[in-house]
């Protein structure tokens, strides 16, 4: 019977699916409904349901969450990178990041984008994949191609069932990055990178794609104005996870160095 529904279904959708019909309608219906968003609470709690407000709303928020905090590279920061053990690219890499784009790279992109920025982001990620499993370190398999992010939690749970000594207590910590990606801050991400040895001119390409970048916010089909930019990797760029992966290393470098952050030990491997 269930399979009987079923070839029934497609075969409704099928018939109805090139022409306009009160079974699409009330299908786009549904779909507008359930995006609407009807009331939130401003910071005061009280309910605001006008679609105006709503917007505005969301829009304080989106433009406090992209607004940097940092005005300049500080001589902190630069010192912590300059501290940091991290592999770099040698130069024959470098020169291979910053050799002038060619036509077939275009096309290869191009393909399955529709704008420049998007080409020239893509085309940067397939330059920029290859090279980051030679400079990132093992501990770190998102977004890291040949790697396998459930290593990571076969690690964790190989650590926590094996035998250990009761005598010495054994901690586990995890922490979330809240809004990882779109609290990158740019000042950093392009010292992160001159720190890894990229090329001025690769490094160039990525700050153009971040040059006075603005965004608006939709909801209930109501458009916000547009506000600037001062921070964030955009969700759905292909070059994002990548720059994140680099971005976050040298913490990752620091917390593998740092003497007194005493990782699990299981055969003589010291894991943090």
């Amino acid at each position: 019977d269930a399979e009987r529904l079923l070839i029934r279904s497609c075969a409704t959708y099928y018939e109805h699916g090139e022409k306009p019909s009160r079974l699409l309608a009330h299908q786009l219906k549904r779909r507008a409904s359930s995006r609407t968003i009807s009331q939130v609470k401003d910071k005061s709690g009280d309910l605001v349901s006008d679609p105006v407000s709503i917007n505005e709303i969301f829009k304080r928020f989106y433009c406090n969450l992209y607004s940097s905090e940092s005005q300049s590279v500080s001589d902190e920061m630069l010192a912590f990178l300059q501290n940091s053990v991290l592999s770099t690219v040698n130069k024959s890499v470098s020169d291979k990041l910053d050799a002038p784009i060619k036509i077939e790279e275009i096309l290869g992109s191009i393909n399955c984008m529709q704008s420049d920025f998007k080409i020239l982001a893509k085309l940067l990620a397939i330059r920029l994949e290859g090279i980051l499993p030679q400079i990132i370190s093992q501990e770190q398999n998102g977004f890291i191609k040949g790697r396998q992010l459930f290593v990571n939690t076969r690690t964790l749970l190989s650590t926590i069932f094996s035998a250990h000594s009761a005598s010495s207590p054994e901690v586990i910590i995890s922490l979330d990055a809240e809004k990882a990606f779109d609290r990158v801050e740019w000042d950093y991400l392009f010292a992160v990178l001159m720190r890894f040895g990229f090329g001025e001119r690769f490094v160039s390409w990525i700050r153009l794609l971040y040059t006075s970048p603005q965004a608006c916010v939709i909801t209930n089909s109501v458009h916000s104005d547009y506000f600037p930019l001062g921070r964030g990797t955009r969700q759905g760029c292909p070059l994002s996870p990548l720059l994140f992966a680099l971005a976050i290393e040298p913490l990752s470098a620091a917390l593998r160095s740092l003497s007194s952050f005493h990782g699990i030990i299981r055969a003589g491997v010291e894991l943090k």
